[in-house]
């Protein structure tokens, strides 16, 4: 899903060194570290254009509940869970 030109440009070498990790694990935390984040900033400060797409969300079966009710309140905690999507996390 995502082009092979950005993909090489985002993550040449050159271009993951330019990237102020001290700075965002100041900001965001451990998170900085995770590829879901990382491959957003990476691919944004060279330009391209990223936004999430229904499919690419996460199926996380462990500890999200089963019934409506409580997968539409998980779902507003962690907005990248749907459970029909084919990534699944472990």
């Amino acid at each position: 899903y995502f082009r092979t030109e950005a993909i090489i440009d985002a993550f040449s070498p050159t271009q993951v060194a330019n990237i102020d990790f001290a700075g965002l694990h100041g900001e965001k935390g451990n998170d900085a570290f995770t590829s879901d984040f990382i491959m957003l900033v990476a691919l944004s400060l060279r330009g391209w254009t990223v936004f999430p797409w229904k499919e690419c969300a996460q199926n996380m079966t462990k500890g999200a509940p089963v019934d409506e009710e409580g997968m539409r309140a998980y779902a507003s905690k962690y907005p990248a869970f749907n459970r029909d999507a084919a990534f699944q996390h472990n």
